[in-house]
């Protein structure tokens, strides 16, 4: 519960344009990971968590990305039914690391693409179904962006699902030969 608290008061924050995006380094699967496990406990719904064989750091506070990771999870779950699969994957690719949301949920049209991003926005076909402000999404381009990344979404149309995707700058670890020490660039 102090997890969650702590979560949005972070999110109030930045609504308000109080609190500075600090640039850190998250292990991206360890986070995700976490955000399943959340998702679980809190909607009784599960994610496939699709993740690679080496490790994918990111350029990012590892509190933030939970809050993107959260929030993207708990959409697909709340306009996928039931039966619906929900995908996490983590692809790590030459300085950047990719995610992808996936669900087979309510979709997006193709006049509304462009704006769930925008703050406020929700839905008219949606908004009896289901609850919410039309933030979190907003919310989170704004973390993405701030970490030097990019969001996006497609779907190919109504009740056809949608597929979120997030691109971060990677964080290489180099091993210092004559020390034991390890340094992130």
């Amino acid at each position: 519960m102090q997890d969650q608290l702590t979560r949005l008061d972070r999110i109030i924050s930045d609504l308000l344009g109080r609190t500075a995006l600090e640039k850190d380094v998250a292990d991206v699967v360890r986070v995700a990971t976490e955000a399943v496990g959340r998702l679980r406990a809190l909607t009784g719904r599960d994610a496939w968590l699709v993740k690679p064989d080496q490790p994918a750091l990111a350029r990012i506070d590892p509190l933030r990305l939970a809050q993107v990771f959260d929030n993207l999870l708990r959409n697909a779950a709340k306009y996928s039914p039931e039966s619906g699969a929900i995908t996490l994957q983590i692809i790590p690719a030459d300085g950047e690391v990719r995610i992808v949301v996936q669900d087979e949920g309510a979709g997006i049209s193709s006049d509304e693409i462009e704006r769930v991003f925008e703050r406020g926005f929700r839905s008219p076909r949606l908004a009896e179904r289901t609850q919410g402000e039309g933030l979190g999404l907003a919310v989170c381009r704004q973390i993405i962006e701030g970490q030097g990344g990019h969001i996006t979404v497609v779907s190919a149309g109504i009740d056809r699902g949608s597929s979120f995707t997030v691109i971060l700058p990677t964080v290489r670890i180099a091993i210092a030969s004559s020390s034991e020490e390890a340094t992130a660039t």
